[in-house]
């Protein structure tokens, strides 16, 4: 179907808007991300040493320096345009992380239609779960459309028949088949995370494809598959050392200690493969009635947004799951405007309808039980909340083919006033991207002019000091300043009494840089709300006593202090 004009200056405002979304951060804050100081000290170290950290990594994340496609990325542009890196990291990324919504739109289009995609594309790309998540200078963000270029592009090999090629002379025959290995390869390098749940998406779609009666991929799909599981393992396992050892010691908590995680990660996709294999000929796709009149759909949607709303009390009253972070009230309106368009995924019928609908299915579903393994077992892994970008994206897709049934069914008079109603509610989606800490576990993902001059200042710290503060704090420390820091330990120091701090600071464990005695602590106005340490545990807010105790110079002695954010010095043991 030929876009119309208007149509194509439609989508082209889509897209303009949520770039604008993922970059409107940049005005209000110095730095957006909790864990900007450790890509920033990456990219700087590619940027002054010419190649990448692997060894003596102190900072947080040590699987960090094992996957740095953002960094080569940014640092290059860096080095080719003379723009400094962090400008290129802070305003870039975000904005290659907008074009994953094109690339939505794209995938939707050749899979449910014009409308459907248009429609999902868009609050795809202003709903808070998508874009809090990517707008921050992290590998998620690139990955994020990296992932959506890597489903299409295998997709469009399903669709050929030309999954892999080896023979060297053709290799150039099928452009579709060199973007796949490309941004396969981006994502093995960038995020192992958005690799491994795009992978776990393709075996769905294969699944869907062979239960559909579509045989002649069977032997590409597998040595396909074959392929990539070898490269992913060889690099996991092998080359990213850091991130293998992370495997072997919380990857399968449950398993006896006698058997191998490196032998497990090498056994699955085998054994994965097997099953498609040889249960080939016996997938089936179930069948469904697909005359569902419009109130039946209407009705579907009411249910479906009742059936949500409860989960979210229970949310509220239980919390996040997979995680100990609460939930309160405040989340609701953030919580009810993206339910109202998510609730229009109550169609199921009409996906199957389309050509490609079942595509979809084979998309969604296999990252759904992963997150729900991640709910159940609290796997720090797998945590549940992480794949929630990742499910919106086929969720939005199935909403939009809701969203095309259920104006249809209106008369042309009212469907313009419809159409009216729900970019009210796109606005209110675009209005709520960037929930208040209070609604995000107490978590504060920006840091002001003031935190980030205070941070400046421990420049001129002893060398091998060690700083205490927040997680966000911790990490521009180490980022800006290459200073020894406390990450998610330290807690006592800042939410206890002076007797708890004083205790902790003589010896207190910093993720890979050993034991060592306290130096300084920073504590800022934004901390005195919460102090955020772990991504699965809320922020705690300072007691009236852990505030006190810091008034005390003898024991804690003021450094620096530019009246929003303190330096002070731990000089009592």
């Amino acid at each position: 179907m030929r876009i119309k004009e208007y149509q194509k200056y439609l989508l082209y405002s889509v897209i303009s808007l949520t770039a604008l979304i993922r970059i409107y951060h940049n005005y209000n804050w110095r730095i957006w991300g909790s864990d900007s100081g450790e890509y920033l000290y990456l990219t700087r170290y590619l940027i002054e040493e010419g190649n990448m950290l692997n060894e003596n990594y102190i900072g947080w994340g040590r699987a960090y320096p094992d996957f740095q496609g953002m960094q080569l990325l940014t640092g290059s542009l860096s080095l080719l345009t003379t723009i400094e890196y962090h400008y290129v990291l802070m305003w870039f990324i975000p904005f290659i992380s907008t074009l994953a919504i094109p690339m939505l739109f794209i995938i939707g289009k050749k899979v449910v239609g014009f409308v459907p995609a248009l429609f999902g594309a868009a609050f795809y790309g202003v709903t808070f779960g998508v874009v809090y998540a990517n707008s921050h200078p992290m590998p998620g963000g690139l990955a994020e459309t990296l992932g959506l270029v890597f489903l299409y592009s295998w997709i469009k090999c399903l669709e050929s028949e030309k999954i892999y090629e080896l023979n060297i002379s053709k290799r150039f025959d099928y452009p579709w088949g060199g973007i796949m290995k490309i941004s396969f390869l981006g994502l093995l390098i960038t995020h192992h995370f958005t690799l491994l749940l795009m992978c776990i998406a393709i075996i769905g779609i294969i699944y869907v494809e062979i239960a559909a009666g579509n045989k002649r991929i069977i032997k590409q799909s597998i040595i396909g598959l074959a392929i990539i599981s070898l490269v992913t393992s060889g690099y996991w396992l092998i080359y990213a050392d850091s991130f293998s050892n992370m495997l072997e010691q919380s990857a399968f908590d449950f398993l006896p200690d006698e058997i191998s995680v490196r032998f497990v990660m090498t056994i699955l996709p085998i054994i994965g493969l097997a099953i498609l294999w040889l249960s080939r000929d016996y997938l089936r796709l179930p069948t469904f009635s697909e005359n569902i009149n419009h109130k039946t759909l209407t009705t579907r949607m009411l249910v479906a947004f009742s059936v949500s709303f409860v989960v979210i009390l229970l949310t509220l009253w239980k919390g996040v799951p997979g995680t100990q972070i609460p939930v309160g009230m405040e989340a609701v309106p953030y919580l009810m405007v993206n339910l109202a368009w998510i609730s229009m995924a109550a169609s199921p019928s009409f996906v199957i309808s389309k050509k490609y609908g079942w595509t979809i299915w084979g998309w969604l579903l296999p990252i759904l039980s992963l997150a729900t393994i991640g709910a159940i077992t609290g796997s720090h892994l797998l945590i549940a909340y992480r794949h929630a970008p990742y499910l919106l994206a086929p969720v939005a897709l199935i909403a939009g083919i809701g969203f095309q049934y259920f104006i249809e069914g209106f008369e042309h008079t009212k469907r313009t006033t419809i159409a009216v109603g729900f970019s009210f509610l796109f606005l209110g989606c675009a209005i709520g991207t960037y929930p208040p800490p209070s609604v995000m576990g107490g978590f504060q993902e920006g840091t002001s002019q003031n935190e980030f001059d205070a941070i400046l200042w421990l420049s001129f710290v002893e060398e091998d000091s060690l700083v205490v503060s927040d997680h966000r704090l911790s990490s521009l420390t180490f980022g800006l300043t290459k200073t020894n820091a406390s990450w998610e330990n330290g807690a006592e120091i800042i939410t206890g009494d002076t007797e708890e701090a004083i205790v902790a600071a003589k010896s207190l464990s910093t993720p890979q840089a050993g034991v060592k005695s306290v130096t300084y602590i920073v504590l800022s106005e934004e901390m005195q709300k919460g102090v955020a340490l772990l991504q699965w545990e809320p922020a705690e807010e300072l007691t009236g006593e852990a505030k006190t105790k810091f008034t005390d110079n003898n024991i804690f002695p003021i450094w620096f202090d530019n009246g929003d954010t303190s330096i002070m010095r731990m000089n009592s043991y």
